[in-house]
């Protein structure tokens, strides 16, 4: 009776002793993102706790911070959260299922509905995700509305992890193909569509949770339970690939908007569960951001704000207008730029000019300008002056404003001279007068 005591003991402390073990590996499904480009904002994490409850009685949430680890406040339960390109949104995983709510946590809505986790945004419009609904874990890729969900490997080995790149081209993520050939689990890409396989790493010990930075240009990713980070071109396996931290055993990078940080999450303060980190790109200036002791902090990503046009290097089309035939031109407005890579609209705000419309000598040929609130303007290749009193040639100042679509936008104009002789320089003596109006 004693000795079926002691195996009965033995088995219950190395039962718990699994467990334990399994906590600090961080069995937690593992994510995945992409840092899109931008201003950086609020830090969204899973927070889950008493770490010693772990996990029969916790019930994992969503928190936001900001990036000091300041003001932790939380939004709803669920698993690793994902933030929108436009930081606007996160999706997030709740009972198995996909969900999307605003920022704030507000307006919660169900996208799918089968055994789907790991969400992470591709653009404002898509949403890449893993899910085992047809028996194997495989990558979906639907609409941010849960629309037109598609199926995208088809392995019969484990493929997750998925994260888009920022421009929107090309999808990262970790499998264990490998493995039935006597490898690890690596890192491969391929297209938005499934279509172009390509192997990122091939070395020794398992790789996971691929992160693009900003520029789609680096991975972050978890080798072998510390964080690295290579190249994601995928001229050769193992391009550039550069160990950051050293300590066992840190998770889920994930690259600031700006490029200039990368969080993670590590075990390293066990038994004081999960924190997270922050740290520059080379892995240097590793600061700690969460002090929740007992308490999970996981899988942090970074909210992207958006960062306005920037108008100060806008020109125009065409310089100088010649010959003065009193017929319309085009005006583009160029060297407007977006710090994000949004794509922008320009809209023509005003046209005016250094000369009254049908000055003496210009034709008569009223209005002068055109093209307000269009994306190009029109203006005439004329000037005022006669023989006897010739003029210092017309300036014509256009008035626009750029928008990226996301609530950024800058105002600026461009100037473009029509000179009364063919080997002068116009004089511009201000925006005087409306080329718009029609002088009867």
């Amino acid at each position: 009776m004693n000795s079926l005591k002691s195996k009965a003991v033995f088995v219950l402390v190395f039962a718990m002793l699994v467990f334990v073990i399994s906590i600090i590996a961080n069995t937690t499904t593992p994510t995945a993102y992409a840092a899109f480009p931008g201003a950086n904002g609020k830090i969204a994490f899973q927070h889950c706790g008493p770490f010693y409850s772990y996990p029969f009685s916790c019930r994992p949430e969503i928190w936001v911070m900001e990036p000091d680890g300041s003001n932790q406040t939380m939004l709803t339960y669920g698993f690793h959260p994902s933030w929108s390109p436009d930081g606007t949104k996160i999706a997030f995983m709740y009972d198995g299922w996909i969900w999307v709510m605003n920022a704030d946590g507000s307006n919660q809505v169900q996208l799918s509905d089968g055994q789907d986790h790991d969400p992470a945004w591709c653009s404002n419009d898509k949403i890449v995700f893993e899910s085992i609904r047809d028996g194997n874990n495989e990558i979906y890729i639907m609409d941010n509305d849960g629309g037109n969900q598609t199926r995208l490997t088809f392995d019969p080995d484990w493929d997750g992890d998925p994260a888009c790149s920022p421009d929107g081209t090309q999808i990262a993520f970790s499998s264990d193909r490998a493995v039935s050939e006597g490898g690890p689990e690596e890192i491969y890409k391929m297209n938005i569509d499934g279509s172009n396989l390509v192997r990122l790493t091939n070395v020794s010990g398992n790789k996971g949770e691929p992160n693009w930075s900003p520029d789609s240009k680096k991975i972050a990713l978890r080798h072998s339970w510390t964080i690295w980070k290579m190249d994601a071109d995928g001229e050769y396996p193992n391009k550039n690939l550069e160990q950051l931290t050293f300590d066992c055993c840190d998770y889920a990078p994930a690259w600031s908007p700006d490029g200039n940080k990368i969080v993670f999450h590590t075990t390293r303060h066990y038994p004081d569960a999960h924190e997270i980190y922050m740290m520059n790109p080379d892995g240097n200036n590793q600061e700690r951001i969460t002090y929740n002791s007992t308490y999970m902090d996981e899988f942090p990503d970074w909210q992207p704000l958006n960062r306005s046009p920037i108008c100060d290097g806008a020109s125009s089309s065409q310089e100088m207008l010649w010959p003065p035939n009193h017929e319309f031109v085009p005006i583009e407005v160029l060297g407007v730029t977006d710090p994000d890579g949004d794509e922008l609209s320009i809209a023509i705000d005003g046209i005016f000019q250094d000369e009254e419309v049908n000055a003496r000598g210009s034709g008569k040929t009223s209005p002068d300008g055109m093209g307000i609130g269009d994306s190009i303007a029109q203006v005439r290749a004329e000037r005022a002056g006669t023989n006897k009193t010739p003029g210092n040639g017309r300036v014509y100042h256009i008035f626009f404003t750029a928008d990226d679509g996301y609530g950024g936008s800058c105002s600026g104009k461009v100037l473009i001279g029509v000179p009364h002789d063919k080997k002068d320089t116009p004089v511009d003596d201000g925006p005087l007068y409306d080329s718009t109006v029609v002088d009867p």
